[in-house]
């Protein structure tokens, strides 16, 4: 039965006796079932307070863990691919410094060959001034036959002259001079020419021996270096795509991980507005119980003034019994008294007394129907305050209705929310899952990308090292070259002293060929005297 129900009977009823227990018990289960909606609300708030708090934290717990397990992932895959990277940006720097060095040494192999073409070169001009040399010796051997001739008419011619003898003595022996100085000029200088060409070309062989293996040698590293730096280029794109992937991933779970914890703080409010709804319904409950205890004091007080009120009715009705008997007595008395008038002023003063006492008696019943008046206004007050405290409760119980219809609605949403989280748990699962196998051959990849990495690095050091040799070979040959250039100094100074030599031999050559135009002078002069002797001969045979 409702309040409002209760407190119009309460209006209606007269305080009776058997309506009052009714009211009573009526207003005890009224309290009963607020009391006991009261219970049920709390223990449901209590029991979803609990449930959502647990929820949150076992969902927290499991999602902060599979967040942090992702980002341990995704920290050893990032540690990973920077590794990677690092690594191949040494092996790409180890790559273009022997490039470079390789660039270098080729340089120097360049320079080393044009110096090699300078010397060649020198060596060209040395022969073609050897050649020169010979031009002048065979000028000379010229001029030797010619003088052989001149000396032959001279010695036909002087074959009587004993200092034409002496002479042609003195030039036999500067012919024979002369040819063993060409004989020896000849065979060094050939000598020399096939050895300083037997030397060029064995160096020159070498050298282009070596550059050639050289340049096969640069050529293969130049081409693996671009097989390698395109392998890496791929990788480092698979790898910043893995990354670009990577990253995204992380936004996405980034994005989620902000979603649940928005959600979490949109149930935390939630959770902190149940406590307060709580509080405020357990508020509630405490100022209905204190409005039921004051309805039950008000009670107690009504059932006692209406017992009060009831033994006044009684006394009341007794007296108007006893006015009505009064008023009949008194009817007879006037009867009496209009019949027996003697009797009127006998009794008159006792009627007057009895008039005083009968207002007295009207004031007092005019007193008590007043106060009655009153308590009853009191009671219609108390009333109204009871229908007033009625709406309240009806009101109390229309918002505890709808607390209940939003707490099951928010039960509904948790549930619904408890749905998607799972729902989220088995994607973030299922994505975790596809993660982990993804990077599994991605690592597997990356550990033989790294095995295949550390063979290049090896292999790299063995071209190094071979870079080295070739290197230690190049400055043996640099020094080979070094020592050649000093043996052809050597033979250039050798062979300039031996043009000054020449040119001294060739000075006497000169001064030889002076004595030789003396010499041929002296044999016309001798070859006239001898025709004006052999004329003076004739002269004197004829006379």
């Amino acid at each position: 039965m409702s309040v409002d129900g209760a407190a119009a009977r309460l209006i209606k009823m007269p305080f009776r006796g058997r309506r009052e227990e009714e009211l009573i018990r009526e207003l005890h289960g009224v309290r009963s079932a607020v009391e006991e909606r009261l219970s049920r609300l709390s223990e449901m708030l209590g029991d979803l307070q609990a449930a959502i708090l647990e929820g949150m934290r076992s969902f927290e717990l499991s999602l902060r863990a599979q967040l942090e397990e992702q980002r341990k992932v995704l920290t050893d895959a990032l540690e990973l691919i920077e590794t990677e990277r690092k690594r191949v940006e040494r092996a790409e720097a180890d790559l273009k410094s022997i490039g470079g060095a390789v660039a270098e040494r080729l340089a120097q192999v360049r320079e080393e060959e044009a110096k090699l073409g300078e010397v060649m070169e020198s060596a060209r001009e040395l022969i073609e001034r050897l050649l020169s040399y010979r031009d002048v010796l065979d000028e000379l051997a010229a001029v030797n036959s010619k003088l052989v001739e001149a000396l032959n008419r001279v010695s036909e011619c002087v074959a009587k002259v004993e200092e034409y003898e002496q002479k042609r003595g003195e030039l036999a022996e500067l012919e024979a001079k002369i040819n063993a100085l060409k004989s020896e000029y000849e065979s060094k200088r050939a000598r020399l020419l096939e050895a300083l060409k037997a030397e060029v070309e064995r160096r020159r062989a070498e050298l282009e021996k070596s550059l050639d293996q050289l340049r096969m040698d640069v050529e293969e590293l130049e081409r693996r270096r671009e097989e390698l730096s395109s392998w890496i280029k791929e990788r480092l794109s698979e790898l910043e795509s893995r990354e670009r992937e990577l990253a995204e991933r992380e936004s996405r779970v980034a994005q989620r991980e902000k979603s649940l914890t928005e959600l979490e703080a949109f149930l935390r409010e939630r959770v902190e507005e149940l406590a307060q709804l709580e509080a405020s319904v357990t508020e509630q409950r405490r100022r209905l119980e204190e409005r039921a205890e004051q309805l039950r004091e008000l009670v107690r007080e009504i059932e006692e003034r209406a017992k009060r009120l009831s033994e006044r009715e009684r006394a009341m009705a007794e007296r108007e019994l006893a006015l009505k008997e009064l008023r009949s007595k008194l009817q007879q008395e006037s009867e009496r008294l209009r019949l027996l008038n003697t009797q009127l002023a006998a009794k008159e003063k006792e009627l007057s007394e009895r008039e005083s006492k009968l207002e007295e008696w009207e004031r007092s019943l005019r007193m008590r129907e007043e106060d009655y008046v009153r308590r009853h206004k009191e009671l219609s007050e108390r009333e109204e305050r009871l229908r007033k405290l009625e709406e309240e409760v009806r009101r109390r119980e229309e918002s505890l209705a709808k607390l209940k219809h939003e707490l099951e609605r928010l039960e509904s949403a948790i549930s619904e929310r408890r749905k998607e989280l799972a729902r989220l748990e088995a994607a973030v699962k299922d994505r975790e899952e596809r993660l982990r196998r993804e990077l599994e051959p991605l690592k597997e990849r990356l550990y033989e990308e790294e095995r295949r990495l550390l063979e290049w690095e090896k292999r790299l050091l063995e071209k190094e090292k071979e870079l080295v040799g070739y290197q230690r070979t190049l400055a043996v040959k640099e020094s080979a070259l070094i020592e050649l250039r000093d043996r052809l100094e050597a033979k250039r100074l050798e062979l300039e002293s031996r043009e000054r030599d020449i040119e001294t031999k060739l000075r006497e050559l000169e001064y030889l060929k002076r004595r030789v135009s003396e010499l041929e002078s002296e044999n016309e002069e001798l070859k006239r005297r001898l025709e004006e002797a052999e004329s003076e001969l004739l002269s004197y045979r004829k006379t």
